[in-house]
């Protein structure tokens, strides 16, 4: 492959990655986004419902204190569904994080895997060193053998 191939497949591959990362980042940002718009629309309800409380309390003058409490009802049924809606939003944001937590923790496993296979393995340098020590004890005999039939052919 040449250099011109290489370049263009590492190049596509960088740019699948920044991609990728920036849907993640812009999703994140997305969903952070809806956490605070539902955090802003129940801090509204708590404020519409402490001032109908109030006036409920202080029994001050209203003119229809069956719309009041219809009120009140309403106001605490909008809570619970937006307070629901929070709680999905904030367990999506938990679950993403817990992925993004995860998919981190794949890659450095993989990269330890790969440093570990890059890395011979101890059990193959023992058998390695084994072989080699007796290959190199047989070569030392067949050296001395060679030696002493050359000396006993020097002096005969």
């Amino acid at each position: 492959m040449s250099k011109w191939d290489d370049f263009k497949k590492s190049f596509g591959e960088f740019a699948d990655k920044a991609a990728a990362k920036t849907r993640e980042l812009s999703d994140t940002a997305s969903l952070k986004i809806k956490i605070a718009n539902k955090e802003a629309q129940r801090d509204t309800e708590y404020k519409v419902l402490g001032k109908l409380a109030y006036t409920k309390l202080k029994n001050l003058e209203v003119e229809d204190p069956e719309a009041l409490t219809a009120r009140l009802s309403e106001t605490l049924e909008k809570l619970d569904v937006i307070n629901a809606e929070l709680a999905e939003l904030k367990a999506e944001d938990e679950a993403r994080k817990a992925a993004r937590e995860a998919e981190k923790m794949a890659r450095e496993a993989k990269k330890a895997q790969e440093q570990n296979d890059d890395e011979p393995d101890e059990e193959l340098n023992t058998a390695v060193m084994t072989e080699f020590n007796e290959a190199r004890k047989h070569a030392d005999t067949e050296y001395d053998k060679a030696k002493k039939a050359a000396e006993d052919a020097a002096e005969q």
